[in-house]
Parts: C-alpha cells; sequence; structure tokens
C-alpha cells in the first residue's frame, strides 16, 4: 500500500488491502446484543459513532441516586462499608430536605398567626376604646369619632390577613431555579 496516496499498488485489482490487526472492531460489532436489538426494533442506524454514541448514552442511563451493582462491588472491594454508605446516604438526604421543609412550614404558618393575633388585638383594643369613649361622649363629633374608632379597628381585622396572605412566602431553601 501507497502511504503517501492511500492506494492499493501492490495488490491485484478487486483486491482490497486487509484490516490492521490493531483496529477498532466495527461500532455496531463492540455493542452489547441487547443494545443492538432495542436499536434494531427502534430502527436506529447503530453504524454511525456519533448516533451509536447517543442511542446508548440514552439506553443505558440511571437515574437512580444508587450504583449500579457492578460499581457497587468495586466500591465495597476498594472501600469496605461503601455500600452502606451509598444507601444511607439518598435517605439521609431525604430526610434532611423534609426536616427543612417542616421547618419551613412551622415558621409560616408561625408568621400568619402572628398577624391574624395582632388583628385581632387591634379590632379588640378599637371595641375597647370606642365602648370606653360612647360612655362619656358628650356631643355628635364624640360619637362621630367612635364610630370612626370602630370602622378603622374592626376594619382593620379584615385588612391585616389580606395583607399578610400577599406576603412571600417564608422560605428556609433558596432553590436556583
Amino acid at each position: 500500500m501507497n502511504v503517501r496516496s492511500g492506494k492499493d499498488d501492490d495488490l491485484p485489482k478487486g483486491q482490497a488491502s486487509p484490516a490492521p490487526e490493531d483496529s477498532p472492531p466495527a461500532v455496531a460489532e463492540s455493542i452489547q446484543a441487547e443494545i443492538r436489538e432495542i436499536a434494531t426494533q427502534l430502527g436506529v442506524d447503530l453504524s454511525d459513532p456519533k448516533v451509536a454514541s447517543v442511542f446508548i448514552q440514552s439506553v443505558t442511563r440511571r437515574s437512580s441516586p444508587y450504583p449500579d451493582i457492578e460499581t457497587a462491588k468495586q466500591w465495597e472491594s476498594i472501600y469496605p462499608g461503601a455500600a452502606r454508605i451509598f444507601i444511607d446516604m439518598p435517605r439521609d438526604q431525604a430526610l434532611h430536605r423534609q426536616a427543612l421543609e417542616r421547618t419551613q412550614v412551622r415558621v409560616d404558618a408561625a408568621i400568619r398567626l402572628g398577624g391574624s393575633v395582632f388583628a385581632g388585638i387591634v379590632a379588640l383594643a378599637s371595641i375597647y376604646a370606642a365602648y370606653n369613649l360612647a360612655l362619656v361622649a358628650k356631643g355628635g363629633y364624640d360619637y362621630l369619632l367612635v364610630v370612626l374608632i370602630l370602622i378603622v379597628g374592626v376594619g382593620g381585622t379584615n385588612i391585616v390577613p389580606r395583607i399578610i396572605e400577599r406576603l412571600p412566602k417564608y422560605t428556609i431553601m433558596k432553590d436556583k431555579e
């Protein structure tokens, strides 16, 4: 074979040069039989290396927090107790996140309850003030003031919860999404 031109000058016509012994096998031949069968059923051409790579990655991708059995065995042989760590870590993370969410719910409920209690105190104080003022009222302006105190105080009990509902929810965890 001529190295510069890449042509088979030494071989008779119609005969191709043999493949070197260290050349990689064809892409489709190096793929596991199960994956090739799935690709055939789906009509995917695995002769293109890029298509084959994407297809293999999508078929063999795992979406589990746990490693596959072979990887876990390798880790266990290198670091005894690693399998227990693989099992405990996702569980511990889930428990931690749930604890944060419970705390978040409790704090949010406490803020809203505090606002409602404040609104109730304002309403009771306005009723008390209006009652005491009504007892000593001497003229029309005094009674007008009693009515205004009742309207502002009791009306405030309707306004405060609405303001509290518009407050953003208290968050402990800041997601980046």
